[in-house]
């Protein structure tokens, strides 16, 4: 297991290189930012007070959730996680913690979104990650002042 301690050991060396709650707020700008582009392409969140660690929504009814996935990720590079349990083939999850960045999340709405349209879903493209950046443009523009 020395490759997963070099890991972690490399993580929090990373991770003290700012100060967490700088971490905290890139988080949460992140998961507001996800919140409103999933809900601006019609997806309903799973949980009604989400944590900003990561986000959960359901899937259009019809849709396979495994199936979709695997389309994420063989035709955009996109990984996000599916549901647990009940949830299984029902909900993706997108996380907020870690090498994750606004293009990251801005790539990963739009490629839900042209996923969505090649599962025959009706959503207007661009609008999830229009909704996402106005979030993420207000958030850059209070810091700024």
């Amino acid at each position: 297991a020395t490759p997963l301690v070099v890991a972690l050991a490399e993580s929090l060396r990373a991770l003290r290189t700012v100060p967490m709650e700088e971490h905290w707020q890139r988080c949460r700008r992140l998961a507001a930012a996800c919140r409103a582009g999933l809900q601006a392409i019609g997806m309903k969140l799973v949980a009604r007070r989400p944590a900003d660690g990561m986000t959960a929504a359901y899937l259009p009814a019809g849709i396979d959730g495994r199936e979709f996935l695997a389309r994420l990720y063989s035709r955009f590079g996109v990984r996000v996680s599916g549901g647990q349990g009940q949830l299984s083939g029902k909900i993706l999850r997108i996380a907020h913690f870690g090498a994750i960045d606004e293009v990251d999340l801005l790539g990963a709405i739009a490629a839900i979104e042209l996923a969505l349209v090649e599962f025959r879903q009706i959503v207007k493209l661009g609008s999830g990650v229009g909704a996402a950046s106005e979030v993420l443009a207000a958030a850059r523009s209070a810091t700024n002042q």
